[in-house]
């Protein structure tokens, strides 16, 4: 499969005036020897600002983590759970009711998660919240929470409790990435392309729908990543590497034995048929990668032979 997600030239202004406004001094910033603090732009809705329930005070990291979780939740499908560590997802899944999206993202990468902010995308339930105080997290965050999963989640005082609404896709402002004294800007990266079918059998009913959850994992992992996914929930993720080789290897490794049916999103084109080379080996028979690279017909060649 390849996705073209090309996107319409916005407009950018010649100049941007941020007015923003300081909500919380934190404890320390990345590292313990930095000072930080919380600020939020002016405009922003209350209920897409977190806010403590309970638990030790938020740090730098939580937030950090929280942003990319609510991002990843923000683009799927209600109810899912989202499991973060060090700003990239480790366990994703959607599901009939939250407990089973937990399980399923934990399940997915239990070594990872230990210590994970965890993020819903619907309001948290008492039996899901009485799952969440076994192993150690660092953050659960969701919309809002039942009277009941309260209680259960008070059986934890120290575990951080946020409430905070994901925002829409619709609502996803324009990125600023700041590097020192330079500011960039970018369109939101939400919106996900046509999928083309470029070799191999007909889908299965639903693979579309892993497909699609496979490539929103992607998206926000830590470039080069390569996801494994099943029945929309991920299996493995490799990311963060220099070379899509191996982040397609580290995958490979974290899930040597994937479920028939299951399938592999990159977040970038493969510019060789090595990474895929590697997938098929474990048994994968779906790739998903955004359309380009000026070796998209011996890719393509290569599936069909695999």
């Amino acid at each position: 499969m390849t996705e073209n997600s090309r996107q319409a030239k916005p407009s950018f202004a010649d100049r941007v005036e941020l007015r923003l406004h300081k909500r919380a001094m934190l404890s320390y910033g990345e590292n313990p020897h930095q000072h930080g603090a919380f600020y939020v732009e002016e405009g922003v809705p209350e209920a897409q600002i977190p806010k403590s329930v309970q638990g030790k005070p938020l740090s730098f990291n939580n937030l950090n983590d929280a942003h990319s979780a609510l991002g990843l939740c923000a683009t799927l499908p209600k109810p899912a759970c989202v499991i973060v560590k060090h700003a990239s997802p480790c366990g994703v899944a959607t599901a009939k009711d939250n407990l089973t999206c937990w399980q399923r993202a934990r399940d997915a990468d239990s070594v990872s998660a230990f210590g994970g902010i965890v993020a819903f995308n619907t309001i948290l339930d008492e039996d899901t919240a009485r799952s969440l105080i076994e192993p150690f997290l660092e953050l659960v965050i969701a919309p809002a929470l039942t009277p009941r999963a309260q209680q259960e989640l008070k059986k934890k005082p120290s575990l951080r409790v946020v409430t905070c609404e994901p925002p829409t896709t619709s609502q996803c402002p324009p990125q600023w990435k700041q590097n020192g004294n330079w500011w960039l800007r970018q369109s939101s990266d939400i919106e996900l392309g046509d999928f083309k079918h470029a070799a191999g059998p007909k889908l299965a009913p639903g693979t579309l729908d892993t497909i699609k959850l496979a490539m929103r994992v992607a998206q926000f992992a830590r470039s080069n990543a390569i996801v494994i996914a099943h029945n929309q929930a991920s299996l493995a993720i490799g990311a963060g590497q220099t070379s899509r080789l191996e982040a397609a290897r580290i995958a490979a490794s974290r899930c040597p034995h994937p479920p028939a049916g299951s399938v592999a999103a990159s977040d970038g084109f493969f510019p060789f048929t090595d990474g895929i080379e590697v997938l098929a080996k474990i048994g994968v028979k779906i790739i998903a990668q955004p359309e380009g690279g000026k070796n998209l017909d011996q890719i393509v060649e290569f599936a069909h032979t695999r």
